[in-house]
């Protein structure tokens, strides 16, 4: 008696564990962002159900200003991730044509004063090839120093080796 002391303690106190990653291709989108750019945006989203402690302050300008993580939506499945942009690949690099610089503060993608169409526009810090709801229609580029909105056709997306789906997240 008494002897196997230790084999359902292990079990029982599990440490909180990291979810699995799974590799996705950012058919859809694939948008850098911080630790900053997340936490703003959950407290802007009031919809997306996080609930945040109110108890607890975030000093926001502690959080990481680094783009180390991306969002990546798939083309096919509608599958959403949160990804190590380390682990992003580009087979090859996303292309937009018909492409207008837009204004980064308007709400609807309009375009920047004085923006001409550009015929090809190199997608080097994002992208989103569908539009949301409400907005105007065509694709997003985003360039280090522009975002643009694109009528034509997009070539090229990204695949990340290591992201967390709400699959793959464990369930609370």
């Amino acid at each position: 008696m008494g002897g196997g002391s230790g084999t359902n303690t292990t079990q029982a106190a599990k440490p909180e564990q990291e979810p699995p990653k799974v590799p996705l291709e950012c058919g859809n989108t694939y948008v850098p962002v911080s630790e900053q750019d997340i936490y703003v945006m959950s407290q802007q989203d009031a919809k997306n159900g996080t609930q945040t402690d109110q108890k607890e302050k975030v000093d926001v300008s502690k959080l990481s200003q680094d783009k180390n993580m991306a969002i990546c939506e798939t083309a096919t499945g509608g599958k959403t991730g949160l990804c190590d942009v380390s682990t992003c690949q580009v087979p090859q690099v996303t292309v937009c044509t018909q492409c207008t610089e837009v204004n980064k503060d308007s709400p609807d993608f309009a375009p920047a004063a004085g923006a001409t169409p550009v015929e090809k526009m190199q997608c080097d810090s994002g992208y989103v090839l569908k539009t949301p709801e409400n907005k105007q229609a065509g694709n997003i580029c985003m360039t280090k120093t522009s975002a643009f909105t694109c009528a034509g056709e997009c070539q090229g997306v990204l695949a990340c080796n290591k992201c967390v789906t709400e699959d793959s997240a464990p369930k609370a």
